[in-house]
């Protein structure tokens, strides 16, 4: 058990109660601020981050439409495992599975957006140098406290 998963886990029944399209908001914006402070340089390859760009724009709309669920375009769905296969970076490998995620679902389950959260902590994990670490040294670092704060806020803010 890591730290996310003991901060987060009185947050899964909250995320039962939500609706499909407040789970998929709350994915959406998890993702995207994943993406707005991601280390320098960045650690994604330009063939993965163009996909990222690509399946996020899908799950951006399909969350702006008010959507239970996003559904990536066979394209990209069938594109996910080439490009997942080449990357070398953990963390990069862990933020993919999450995008994937989020474009994978007619309807987001509580489980499935929780899934979501975590790859994107276990991304900043792996980017941080913690994937082998104990729960007090990620209790040390800015960051993992900073992704588990806001994944709180999001799930408290659309809880109400």
């Amino acid at each position: 058990m890591n730290l996310w998963e003991q901060e987060l886990a009185p947050y899964n029944a909250a995320l039962e109660q939500l609706t499909a399209p407040e789970r998929l908001s709350i994915a959406v914006s998890a993702l995207d601020w994943t993406l707005r402070h991601l280390p320098s340089p960045s650690p994604i390859e330009p063939e993965a981050r163009a996909w990222i760009d690509a399946a996020m724009q899908v799950c951006r709309d399909a969350a702006a439409a008010g959507a239970p669920g996003a559904t990536l375009p066979d394209q990209l769905s069938d594109a996910y495992e080439d490009i997942d296969q080449d990357v070398e970076d953990i963390g990069t490998g862990q933020l993919l599975m999450g995008v994937s995620a989020c474009g994978d679902f007619d309807v987001l389950t509580a489980k499935s957006a929780f899934a979501i959260l975590y790859s994107c902590y276990t991304a900043f994990q792996n980017w941080e140098g913690l994937e082998e670490a104990s729960i007090e040294q990620e209790a040390a670092n800015a960051r993992c406290l900073e992704v588990i704060a806001l994944h709180k806020q999001l799930i408290d803010q659309a809880a109400g």
